[in-house]
């Protein structure tokens, strides 16, 4: 499960598609994910669904009833899918930190697009300004998103980023 939650953390954290040429912080060339282009992916929590039943899914889905793979279909009014033969129900979001949380998936993606955009970081109070929600929603929010993006979590897959600054001080560029 845990590899499911970093998965769909990476592929959102991925939007940020910059071209390190050499890892040189001279020759740099850099093409943002800027924050209309994240209004644009994501204008609601359905397209927020959407993206963690695709991110998680693809298009097919193992069916426990039928047996077989078959697609699944949103269902209206709640955050499942159902198979279409036997209407089995799944839920995207079951086991990754969106799990029974009462704050809408959108919040938590714009939260993530913020701790991914910002250079120094950002605090759980500018997460609670920024989002509208309790100081104790934005410090949750921000302990499990933090949480995925840890040391500890594991390796993650595809293009991974990191600031020069960073790479500096652990070692691995010359000062």
């Amino acid at each position: 499960m845990n590899q499911q939650k970093e998965f769909t953390l990476t592929r959102i954290v991925q939007k940020r598609n910059r071209n390190l040429n050499g890892i040189g912080v001279g020759n740099m060339k850099t093409a943002r994910y800027t924050i209309k282009e994240f209004n644009e992916q994501f204008p609601n929590d359905d397209t927020c669904l959407e993206f963690v039943f695709h991110a998680r899914y693809n298009d097919k889905v193992y069916c426990e009833i039928c047996q077989k793979i078959t697609n699944h279909y949103r269902r209206t009014g709640r955050k499942s899918y159902a198979c279409e033969f036997c209407g089995n129900e799944i839920f995207p979001t079951a086991g990754t930190i969106f799990h029974k949380s009462p704050t809408p998936l959108r919040s938590w993606f714009y939260a993530m697009f913020l701790m991914s955009q910002t250079r120094c970081g950002i605090s759980a109070k500018q997460l609670e300004r920024e989002l509208g929600v309790t100081y104790k929603t934005a410090w949750r929010m921000f302990k499990q998103i933090r949480s995925l993006m840890d040391e500890k979590s594991g390796k993650m897959n595809g293009r991974i980023e990191f600031e020069a600054i960073l790479l500096v001080e652990r070692g691995y560029l010359p000062r």
